[in-house]
């Protein structure tokens, strides 16, 4: 048993939610949706699976897990932010959007501030150098007060350079 940094749920019930969450890649990967247009099955799915691993993150997190065990879940949650931009791209028809609504939803911006403040916690500015990729590739860069000051310490001098379609960060 670990240690809680709080309690706030029984053991069994804390086992069933992360099994739940971790479960949902193989679950969609299995299961079929109805789409109406195009790319829009592979969207929602992507977009469950996104959802799911941070939560998962997140109630470990809550939780008191060991550090080091975190660091799995983080990646997961990273590459699943990167399928849900990919095939969100595929359905839209826009290949740099935002797997975030950071403008126009204060869900989608908590979530970024999320996942960007783990990134940082846990130490992993190679996972967060590729999840702020993802915005900063959309135009959120420069945008946001708080989005720059979280990210200054951890990528400081942080430079867009568009080189064959991709951006990549240069520090100074």
């Amino acid at each position: 048993m670990m240690s809680r940094r709080q309690t706030f749920i029984t053991e069994t019930y804390y086992r069933n939610l992360v099994d739940f969450y971790d479960f949902s890649e193989s679950y969609w990967s299995s299961h079929g949706l109805e789409e109406d247009f195009p790319g829009q099955e592979a969207s929602l799915k992507a977009f469950e699976i996104k959802r799911d691993s941070l939560k998962s993150l997140i109630i470990r997190y809550t939780a008191g897990e060991p550090i080091a065990e975190l660091h799995e879940p983080l990646e997961r949650v990273v590459r699943s932010f990167e399928a849900y931009q990919q095939a969100l791209a595929g359905y839209e028809g826009v290949p740099n959007i935002s797997p975030l609504s950071l403008e126009g939803s204060a869900g989608d911006f908590e979530e970024f501030v999320q996942v960007a403040s783990l990134c940082i916690l846990l130490h992993r500015n190679d996972l967060l150098t590729r999840f702020v990729l993802l915005t900063d590739a959309a135009g959120f860069n420069d945008e946001d007060t708080l989005y720059e000051d979280l990210l200054r310490k951890s990528l400081p001098g942080r430079d867009r350079i568009l080189m064959n379609g991709f951006i990549q960060f240069t520090r100074s």
